[in-house]
């Protein structure tokens, strides 16, 4: 019983950091590449819907970022290394992490997701600009600097946040009607089953694109 609970849990950080994952690296990567104006903010909201899936099956202190670091290795293994946009991936995750736990701990009212959704966005935000900026002074960033990451934390971020505030809830959502589906109607061996295939197909259709 407790292997096959290990299983089911590597499994589902396997299949949720994939899917951001694929996103990071497939629709990620269309933006940049044709100079989308705020690129991020899309990406935020679809990471930000896909974090709060993940908490639903996956209720542990850090799984935001442990998801976050699965999607930054699926990214760097299928397109070319840029640091800039993994170090985003692994604090957006952790910055959800921390404001689920200080939000939860503070607040258990009825707008607990979106309150989470705005600080989680603002938190991730503010962290990788802080960071890549001051700590690693990355190129791209220190030519510009303060403006930079005033633009990125309040102005893509509050975008971003806002958005988030509708994203967050309705991915928690859709993974408890997914987990109260699939405990309901499928055998547990099928719904293993069915989620090591998911997890097959999104790197096969990461690999044929």
């Amino acid at each position: 019983m407790g292997d096959k609970k290990t299983l089911n849990i590597i499994l589902g950080f396997l299949f949720f950091g994939s899917l951001w994952g694929l996103f990071e690296a497939s629709f990620g990567d269309w933006l940049y590449s044709r100079g989308i104006a705020y690129a991020s903010i899309y990406l935020t909201v679809l990471a930000m819907f896909i974090l709060a899936s993940s908490k639903v099956f996956l209720p542990y202190k850090w799984t935001g970022a442990l998801v976050g670091l699965i999607a930054m290795l699926f990214k760097l293994i299928n397109i070319p290394f840029f640091a800039c946009h993994l170090l985003a991936i692994f604090l957006l995750g952790s910055g959800f992490d921390i404001a689920w736990a200080l939000v939860s701990k503070y607040y258990s009212g009825k707008f607990r997701l979106p309150v989470i959704g705005l600080c989680g966005t603002y938190t991730g935000h503010a962290l990788f600009a802080l960071i890549i900026t001051y700590i690693v002074q990355y190129q791209y960033w220190t030519e510009v600097g303060l403006p930079k990451v005033i633009d990125y934390i309040f102005i893509s971020g509050s975008i971003a946040a806002l958005i988030s505030m509708i994203a967050v809830p309705a991915g928690y959502h859709l993974g408890r009607s997914i987990r109260e589906f699939s405990w309901t109607k499928l055998h547990p061996r099928f719904s293993t089953a069915t989620v090591l295939v998911a997890i097959l197909s999104i790197w096969i259709i990461q690999q044929a694109i």
